[in-house]
């Protein structure tokens, strides 16, 4: 049986046995049918993917052939088609996908035990980044960042576990390292100082929030959030039970959120789809209410002028206004305008002109903010 490994440099086994598969442009090829899902990929992109340029359809074909005599054995079809070649994976085993069914299961199941076992076997499958060897590349890039960010969800719920079943030894020091990786992570700071905090550690606590807290003012300009402060405040006030800042903390995902970026369901999307304008777009609808919906604070939508970015991104806004019923501020930059921050001075001069009391105080209060928002701003 054929086993191909991603979840670092690429490696392959047979029958338990590594197989030696050696040389760049050979690695970057299969990577790259492999990357395709059994779809078509066209000579000039093999040749873009293993030499960087184009070349002949001939050196393509005895790199290829290279691939075939050593995957073939075991059920593999390198295949030319009319658009090019496809790989054809018969029962091969990919780490990728054993990690996938892992971590769905470490993400849903209501059973502690389960999710601990899930997680730890899925996180050691790992060698590396995902793709190490192509995980710069374009075509490479969009499912390395999906698994490493499904990675990153299962060492959180891994370590909520531990916390939530009084593993809290084992959960600080995981914690810690994940903190010491990302250390402007609110949602790592909450439950590493809940966990201290319920440990019996409540200086050691308020000392990583405060940390947290400094690092957030001196190197982005901001403060912690709303949920950090709630962390902090039940641990000042010194619940008598000391595992009660964890109430505050909230899961670092909900429990049986689809946390795959290429099969998202419907079964836990927003009660209300798209709007009917939106023609075509349920799938970029999707992962958008998605992403929003688990936390994440930036999307990129990108393509041609005139195809619609705009009008989903603010059909997405306004729709997440009126379920939450949040506050939205829109700004536009028009290219070659001149303006600096134009989208912001935008925003704020439309808060104040609508008579938005924070924004008219903080403009009264702020040169800095009436000079933004202009003659929207009160005298």
């Amino acid at each position: 049986m054929l086993e191909i490994h991603v979840l670092g440099f690429l490696r392959l086994r047979i029958d338990g046995q590594d197989v030696r598969f050696s040389g760049r442009i050979l690695r970057r090829l299969l990577l790259r049918l492999l990357l395709a899902d059994g779809r078509a990929v066209s000579g000039d992109e093999l040749a873009e993917a293993g030499w960087g340029h184009v070349v002949s359809k001939e050196a393509v074909r005895v790199q290829l052939h290279r691939v075939r005599s050593t995957l073939e054995p075991s059920g593999v079809r390198v295949a030319a088609t009319p658009n090019g070649w496809s790989l054809h994976l018969g029962g091969v085993v990919q780490d990728r996908h054993r990690f996938d069914a892992l971590a769905d299961d470490a993400m849903t199941t209501g059973d502690p035990s389960r999710a601990l076992e899930c997680a730890s076997e899925a996180l050691a499958l790992w060698a590396g980044r995902a793709f190490e060897d192509v995980c710069e590349e374009e075509w490479a890039s969009g499912e390395a960042t999906r698994l490493q960010l499904r990675r990153e969800l299962v060492r959180h719920r891994r370590a909520e576990t531990l916390v939530r079943v009084g593993a809290l030894d084992a959960a600080i020091a995981e914690l810690s390292v994940d903190l010491a990786d990302r250390p402007y992570d609110e949602r790592t700071a909450a439950w590493l100082a809940a966990a201290l905090a319920a440990n019996g550690q409540p200086t050691e606590a308020l000392s990583r929030l405060e940390r947290l807290r400094k690092d957030l003012r001196d190197d982005l300009g901001c403060v912690p959030s709303d949920a950090v402060q709630r962390v902090e405040l039940a641990i000042l006030e010194n619940y008598p039970d000391p595992t009660a800042a964890l109430t505050m903390c909230g899961p670092f995902e909900p429990a049986g959120a689809d946390l795959s970026f290429h099969s998202l369901t419907s079964h836990d999307r927003y009660a209300i789809g798209p709007p009917p304008e939106l023609v075509g777009r349920e799938g970029e609808w999707s992962r958008l209410a998605e992403g929003a919906r688990l936390g994440f604070h930036v999307a990129a939508i990108s393509g041609e002028e005139g195809v619609g970015k705009s009008t989903l991104a603010l059909a997405l806004a306004e729709h997440w206004q009126a379920v939450h019923r949040s506050l939205l501020f829109v700004g536009r930059c028009r290219e070659g305008s001149g303006v600096p921050y134009e989208p912001f001075v935008n925003a704020f001069a439309a808060a104040v002109g609508e008579g938005n009391n924070g924004w008219t105080r903080a403009a009264a209060q702020h040169p800095i903010v009436a000079a933004l928002v202009g003659s929207g701003a009160p005298d």
